[in-house]
């Protein structure tokens, strides 16, 4: 959150309980967010879909927001 203040970037934190891949499109698309920013841990598509990982769920959902997934 610093790092986005720091250069003009509008971002915010939410916190919910539930299906994390559901509430992360549904808050986007409710607060018409211009981006997803989701992290990756270099897992492969394969490991991704056994280990159901929450970043391989957002970028397979039907949303038109545009997600960007960052390698560490």
């Amino acid at each position: 959150m610093k790092l986005c203040k720091k250069h003009g970037v509008r971002s915010k934190t939410v916190i919910t309980t539930g299906h994390p891949v559901e509430d992360i499109v549904k808050e986007a698309e409710r607060s018409k967010a211009d981006l997803i920013i989701m992290g990756s841990h270099g897992e492969s598509a394969l490991e991704a879909a056994v280990l159901g990982s929450v970043t391989y769920g957002v970028i397979h959902k039907d949303t038109k927001i545009p997600i960007l997934v960052v390698k560490r």
